[in-house]
């Protein structure tokens, strides 16, 4: 084994020096053709080439697959009942229940101030032909008020009114009649107190200041209600009145109002026509006012906008003098937001009608007989904005600029040592006002309503616009409380005002600001019974709506309503 094992050596060192030498002989070949020379471009970068992982872990698939079936059955079995259903009713449409009607009304009220009220109204009920009904009212108050300088005198006033209507419905057509009269009483009691020293102070009684006015008319007009926008449209009005007052002053006159329009397409044609005539008789003669109107339209009509192009024409007579007028008119409406934003421009121009039963409406403590002239709009130029903010509120601005000829004024009469009356003024004035309103319906039983005019008066003669206010405003707000309780409240105000000042022209008479606070409280017992209770200028102001005449302060009115 020694000598195996020797010769197992001597063996593999052999084999060790032959692969020496035959290494060695390889060099020395290979060295023989390594003169070249070698350009390095880069530093070396070894490199492992990419390789795909076969499978994070070996696995062995499955060759044999279970189908798991289940198959069963229901035995069904029935459980014994007794019990019947019961068939039901058709369903029938039925319309939403209307509110029951009653045929009269009657309201009366007592207040403070010995302020009577009675108010009366009956008419038929539900007709599909026909509507008749009268109406009368009542509302007095028998009273004296204290002027600035302490002396108390009789203030009262009273006004009525009657009137019986009726109403036919044809097809397309509806047909109106109108029968009242009506009065209106008041006292002369604000006289100048600066004209009397304490111990001579004037008795006045109430016969001697009294001025009363009473007014009788008839009106008849026929329509058109056919709901076709291309139909040809009418409405024909007639109204015939008398009215005179306490010193025999009569104007009995006729009024013709008529209006026509016809739509083909998106295209209409219009024409508004107005007669007015009058007679005014008093005790130095008679004269006649006329004044008759035309004002022929031509609109064209698309979804969103509206544009009308048209004219104003005008014959006044007024007594012996004969005037023609014309004045261009055109206006346009377009929608700039959908349901929301609605904008409005235009210009146009008219006469403004005056006649003795205006002018006392507007202010009873005019002189008796007074004969006005009417007023020029020369030029009317306006614009707005009329939208909506949401479904319950929505809002209107607008602004007006205005050149009128013979606008009146009232001034404090100095022919009588009382001054109590007011004669009227002539000017020319340019007007510029501004208008917004605010109406919001939060709720079903709440709402609110604003409203404001602000005026700027440019004259030609006068020093200030007598009597007008420079502005006005009414706030209303109406709660009702579960269909039982309804509360209304009613702030109006007028702004800085001024009286013609005879004694001192350089420095006219300026009037307090007028602020009226007015609460209504109901409260509805049954569906025939109500009771209420006013309150009137709840602040208990002393005001002036006209120089030299002071307002009732606070006037308190309760009554009761019933139905039958």
């Amino acid at each position: 084994m020694r000598i195996q094992a020797s010769i197992l050596r001597n063996s593999s060192m052999r084999s060790a020096i032959v692969c020496i030498v035959f290494l060695m002989h390889g060099l020395l070949l290979y060295a023989q053709n390594i003169n070249k020379e070698v350009y390095v471009v880069s530093s070396y970068k070894p490199e492992v080439a990419d390789v795909d992982k076969i499978s994070a872990m070996p696995s062995i698939p499955d060759t044999i697959h279970l189908n798991t079936h289940i198959d069963y059955n229901v035995l069904p079995s029935g459980i014994p009942s007794d019990f019947s259903p019961r068939p039901i009713q058709s369903a029938k449409m039925v319309g939403t229940p209307l509110d029951k009607l009653y045929n009269s009304y009657l309201k009366l009220g007592l207040g403070n101030y010995w302020t009577p009220l009675a108010e009366f109204s009956i008419h038929n009920l539900r007709s599909k032909e026909y509507a008749v009904g009268a109406y009368v009212f009542h509302k007095s108050s028998h009273t004296n008020l204290k002027l600035d300088n302490g002396a108390k005198v009789p203030a009262g006033y009273g006004k009525n009114d009657l009137a019986v209507y009726g109403k036919r419905f044809y097809r397309n057509v509806n047909l109106t009649a109108d029968i009242g009269a009506n009065t209106h009483r008041v006292r002369h009691y604000g006289y100048n107190t600066g004209n009397f020293s304490s111990d001579s102070l004037p008795d006045l009684e109430a016969r001697d200041i009294k001025q009363s006015f009473f007014k009788i008319y008839a009106q008849t007009s026929v329509y058109s209600t056919n709901t076709d926008s291309n139909a040809f449209g009418y409405l024909l009005t007639l109204n015939g009145n008398y009215y005179q007052d306490h010193f025999s002053t009569r104007q009995p006159g006729v009024d013709l109002t008529s209006l026509f329009n016809y739509h083909i397409g998106t295209f209409g044609i219009g024409l508004g026509a107005d007669i007015n005539y009058y007679t005014h008789k008093d005790t130095t003669g008679s004269y006649t006012m006329n004044l008759i109107g035309l004002r022929p339209v031509i609109s064209k009509q698309k979804e969103g906008w509206k544009i009308e192009f048209g004219g104003r024409f005008f014959y006044d007579k007024y007594a012996d003098e004969k005037q023609a007028y014309i004045f261009p008119e055109a206006n346009i409406r377009f929608q700039v937001i959908d349901k929301a934003l609605i904008t409005f421009f235009g210009v146009t121009g008219y006469i403004e009608d005056n006649d003795y039963e205006e002018i006392t409406t507007e202010n009873p403590y005019v002189i008796p007989g007074t004969m006005p002239r009417n007023t020029v709009h020369r030029f009317v130029g306006y614009g707005g904005l009329d939208g909506r903010l949401s479904k319950n509120s929505s809002y209107r601005l607008s602004a007006t600029f205005e050149a009128r000829e013979d606008v009146i004024f009232y001034v404090n009469d100095t022919l009588t040592d009382l001054e109590n009356q007011f004669s009227i003024l002539y000017d020319d004035a340019d007007l510029v006002k501004y208008y917004g309103e605010i109406q919001w319906s939060p709720f079903a039983y709440l709402s609110f309503f604003l409203n404001s005019n602000i005026y700027s008066y440019k004259m030609t003669a006068e020093a200030k616009p007598w009597h007008k206010p420079s502005f006005d405003l009414l706030f209303n707000t109406r709660y009702n409380f579960k269909e039982k309780i309804y509360a209304e409240i009613d702030f109006i105000t007028l702004g800085r005002r001024y009286a013609k000042n005879h004694a001192d022209p350089d420095e006219p008479i300026e009037l307090d600001p007028v602020f009226d606070l007015n609460l209504k409280l109901e409260y509805k017992y049954s569906n025939i019974i109500t009771g209420f209770v006013h309150f009137y200028n709840l602040l208990a102001q002393k005001y002036y709506v006209w120089n030299q005449y002071p307002s009732q302060r606070l006037n308190v009115l309760l009554g009761v309503t019933y139905k039958f």
